[in-house]
């Protein structure tokens, strides 16, 4: 093994990098920490992050990682005969997704989305007048798996489309 050099120790990180590197890292894990305060703390951000919400993107990029406390579904009432009735509409929209019925991923989310499922759920009930569309929510219990929303679950109603009017639809772009 050859003798070290003069000035040199074992470690890996010349002697000049030491101080940069190590103000580096503490300035990547305040900002790392600054993220995860507004994202799991639900802060509104005020002052530059409020202009610039690209800023915390890299801290606060969701796949799998938020927890939600509640449960939420959407439902349909159509206008038949005089009076709302309530709709099936996994029996309409069958499509199924690993975390349910695909209708319910961005419908509450999304006002079009939700306009479009209920032209769709017109289009497949000639007999409807209109239909309601409603978000129903509840909080989960620790342990168990509702899927049926309780009696007690805090119903919105999302919009009544009336079944003689068709929505914008997107005109897109011939490639």
């Amino acid at each position: 093994m050859p003798p070290a050099e003069p000035g040199m120790s074992d470690r890996t990180t010349p002697r000049a990098w030491r101080v940069p590197v190590l103000i580096g890292l503490a300035l990547f894990v305040g900002y790392l920490l600054l993220c995860v305060s507004h994202t799991l703390g639900r802060k509104e951000p005020t002052g530059l992050l409020a202009e610039q919400p690209g800023i915390l993107w890299f801290g606060t990029w969701e796949m799998f990682t938020l927890r939600d406390g509640g449960n939420k579904a959407v439902t349909a009432r159509a206008h038949i005969d005089g009076s709302f009735q309530d709709v099936d509409l996994e029996a309409l929209f069958p499509t199924r997704w690993e975390s349910g019925p695909r209708y319910q991923r961005t419908a509450w989310r999304v006002p079009y989305l939700g306009q479009m499922l209920a032209y769709s759920t017109c289009q497949r009930l000639p007999e409807a007048r209109a239909v309601e569309i409603s978000k129903v929510t509840w909080w989960k219990e620790i342990g168990r798996a509702d899927l049926e929303p309780p009696p007690d679950a805090k119903t919105e109603v999302l919009l009544v489309w009336p079944c003689h009017e068709t929505p914008e639809l997107p005109l897109g772009r011939r490639l």
